[in-house]
């Protein structure tokens, strides 16, 4: 997590870290639920959520 220019904001970006995290995933069974489970726990801390995919190597 990286501290904004505003106090109020959160960042999370995308890097090849979680482009390496998503190809393991994808192996896994439900995989396409993983995101929104770990977003329903956070979903009271925030009022909005921007998504910044990882970037897609191949």
């Amino acid at each position: 997590m990286q501290t904004a220019k505003y106090p109020e904001i959160d960042l999370l970006p995308a890097g090849f870290s979680l482009a390496d995290m998503e190809t393991k995933l994808v192996a896994t069974r439900d995989f396409h639920y993983y995101r929104t489970d770990k977003l329903g726990e956070v979903h009271n801390q925030y009022d909005a959520v921007l998504i910044d995919s990882p970037p897609h190597l191949r």
